[in-house]
């Protein structure tokens, strides 16, 4: 996948629909980019943030959050 995104410089749909379908099957991420990816990903697109979510992604889930004000601020 991350080869055709890259190859065919994919519209963000479609990288959203691959990770729509991650989520969806109940993939967890492992690595710190992949909760610093993951922790982004649902603040941006609303997704509900169980409590299994806030323990596994810990700091990173807080600096989405955190981010994700300061784009807000900025545009007000």
């Amino acid at each position: 996948m991350k080869a055709w995104v890259i190859e065919s410089r994919a519209p963000q749909w479609a990288c959203r629909a691959t990770f729509d379908l991650l989520i969806e099957l109940d993939w967890l991420p492992n690595t710190d980019i992949e909760k610093a990816i993951a922790a982004r990903f649902l603040l941006l697109n609303d997704y509900p943030i169980s409590e299994s979510w806030k323990a596994l992604l810990g700091e990173w889930l807080e600096l989405a959050k955190q981010a994700q004000k300061e784009n807000s601020d900025e545009y007000e």
